[in-house]
């Protein structure tokens, strides 16, 4: 099955890190396999600070938030991110082996690398990587057969952030329609 190949638009970044409140504009750009920027907005929609995932890794720009370190808002910025990154590029649906887990309303995939816990509509409710944030999708987009969210929620030790899309443009593979399932 196909992936998301571009996904932009304008969202709303808000959490908690340290206890400390963020609610700003931002723009999120990923495009495959694996590369995804996001671009703080600051006054008449001016790049505030820049944070970005791709094959090098995660790299940021400074980005101050009263009371909390530099490193703490780094760390939260890095498992939000890179979780969002990996979930828009396939990474916990990728071939391989997997064991579906059911139970008292669970239904989970467990992956080497990744838990999938499966929602209504057989929807990935949220996705965790191992050792790592687990991050809550919603608000799906149906873009031809698949179904692309375009909210996400992080949660870390210390901080929670979340990233809504409202309108973004998305592009997904294969190129041609998949046929729809009845």
């Amino acid at each position: 099955h196909g992936g998301v190949k571009k996904l932009a638009g304008l969202c709303e970044l808000t959490g908690r890190i340290m206890g400390k409140t963020l609610a700003h504009k931002a723009l999120l750009t990923f495009r495959a396999p694996k590369e995804m920027t996001l671009e703080i907005l600051g006054p008449l929609f001016a790049p505030a600070a820049r944070a970005r995932v791709d094959a090098r890794g995660f790299m940021m720009d400074r980005f101050p938030v009263e009371g909390v370190s530099d490193e703490q808002v780094r760390a939260a910025a890095e498992g939000a991110l890179g979780a969002v990154a990996a979930a828009l590029a396939g990474e916990p649906f990728a071939p391989g082996p997997a064991k579906l887990e059911t139970g008292w309303g669970k239904r989970e995939l467990a992956r080497a690398a990744w838990r999938v816990e499966i929602g209504d509509g057989a929807l990935a409710k949220s996705v965790t990587p191992a050792g790592g944030a687990a991050i809550a999708l919603t608000a799906f987009d149906k873009i031809r057969a698949q179904r692309v969210p375009r909210a996400f929620e992080a949660k870390g030790r210390f901080w929670e952030l979340a990233l809504s899309c409202a309108e973004p443009k998305v592009e997904v593979s294969p190129d041609e329609p998949l046929p729809e399932l009845q």
